[in-house]
């Protein structure tokens, strides 16, 4: 059977409220308050962006006053967009009241389960609809349900996420996460070298592996479609289910992606899933890849190293196609240290390609004289890391002279290192 999806975007955008005058049944002499300007506001019991599978569910918000009035307050409700059919999709009621001398009342918008497969439908609830706003300071809340209508032997992930610390714009507004990133859920081979589906949509993706899916390994794995120029960590959250045996299977992921590395070769693999019939195994990943193309890492760099000096590195490849490395701290050494290079060797470097991380393990690296004189030879290690998306490479290095670690004796951790840029 064609699976397809239901998808509802709540717009709780509170717009007005209405303060309903009295009359001669309205509370008439039941209160000694008087009327004043408060805050309106709305909690929701459930989060802002809620995926499930199409089943009769309530959802319940709470309108709430910042102090009590001498009248009933009413808040309407109407559906300000999309196609979906009230009492068929879903039902709420056209307003709640507050009563008189009250903080608050609970509303219900209901979900409705039917048994017809349906095509992607959109329902806009506004909380407080039209232009009748008296005696109220209004904060609006936004909520998203995405109801997926499943078939017996599907399986549907939804793909969230969140900053992992507060993260505001220029003037101290917080960034929403959909601002932050637009990212893309895909399912893919195991392991990865193929995407076989994927799904990108403006807000949080859904995506589903239904019944013809044919049996085998597949990772769910999270990227970038474009990112934020603010940088910052994303707390990746991956759930499942599938009717009568998932239900709101979960994993969180802390700091799993960051906007800073938005390219295609940065990507979360977050669960493996084995297809056997209308089966699924989930198996939790968790792993962030970055996928290192070392051949893009070769030439001549641009940059400064930590005392200043315009670096000197080069790479390039051995005949093995490993990476290898020469030129660091020669302008500390030439300049500040006074020494002059009499030789130079490229030093081998061990790049993990799912990480960009390396290494490079001490080795012999210069020979020198100050005054005419021959010094020890120099060896160097170091580590670092090389990102993809930005072609940058952070290196931090130590140079050691007969038996002697300048980092060790006369220099902090880190004190010799470049972040430099390949040109």
């Amino acid at each position: 059977m064609k699976n397809k999806f239901l998808k509802y975007t709540l717009g709780l955008a509170i717009t007005a409220f209405t303060l309903v005058s009295c009359d001669d049944d309205q509370n008439v002499d039941q209160s000694t308050l008087v009327p004043t300007n408060p805050t309106v506001s709305v909690a929701l019991s459930f989060d802002n962006t809620t995926t499930l599978v199409e089943q009769n569910a309530d959802y319940n918000f709470t309108v709430s006053l910042s102090e009590p009035q001498v009248v009933d307050v009413k808040v309407y409700l109407s559906q300000t967009g999309g196609d979906a059919t009230l009492g068929e999709d879903y039902d709420m009621p056209d307003s709640v009241i507050i009563p008189a001398n009250a903080n608050s009342v609970t509303g219900v918008i209901s979900i409705l389960e039917d048994d017809t497969i349906e095509d992607l439908e959109t329902v806009i609830i506004t909380i407080g609809a039209g232009v009748r706003t008296a005696n109220a300071n209004v904060n609006a809340t936004t909520v998203t349900f995405n109801i997926a209508n499943l078939t017996t032997g599907d399986l549907l992930a939804n793909l969230s996420w969140a900053a992992s610390e507060l993260t505001t714009d220029n003037s101290g507004t917080e960034i929403e996460a959909t601002d932050l990133a637009d990212m893309r859920l895909l399912v893919t081979d195991v392991p990865y070298s193929t995407i076989i589906k994927e799904e990108d949509g403006a807000a949080f993706e859904t995506i589903t592996l239904d019944a013809t899916t044919p049996d085998g390994e597949y990772y769910i794995v999270a990227d970038f479609f474009a990112a934020s120029e603010i940088p910052a960590d994303l707390d990746i959250t991956i759930s499942f289910d599938q009717v009568g045996v998932i239900n709101g299977e979960t994993y969180t992921f802390p700091a799993a992606l960051n906007t800073g590395s938005s390219c295609s070769a940065v990507y979360a693999i977050l669960a493996k899933i084995t297809k056997t019939g209308d089966s699924y195994e989930i198996e939790e990943v968790g792993q962030t890849v970055t996928s290192i193309d070392i051949s893009a890492f070769v030439g001549t760099w641009s940059g400064k190293d930590s005392f200043g000096y315009e670096t000197q590195v080069v790479t390039s490849l051995d005949i093995n196609g490993q990476l290898q490395i020469t030129g660091m701290g020669l302008g500390w050494m030439l300049d500040y240290w006074e020494e002059i290079v009499t030789n130079q060797e490229v030093l081998p470097v061990t790049v993990n390609v799912e990480t960009g991380e390396f290494t490079i393990d001490e080795a012999y690296y210069l020979t020198t004289t100050w005054n005419g004189a021959i010094q020890d030879d120099y060896n160097l290690s170091a580590t670092g890391t090389l990102n993809p998306c930005s072609g940058e490479m952070s290196i931090v290095y130590d140079f050691i002279q007969a038996g002697t670690s300048f980092t060790e004796q006369d220099y902090g951790p880190g004190e010799f290192s470049e972040n430099i840029t390949l040109d």
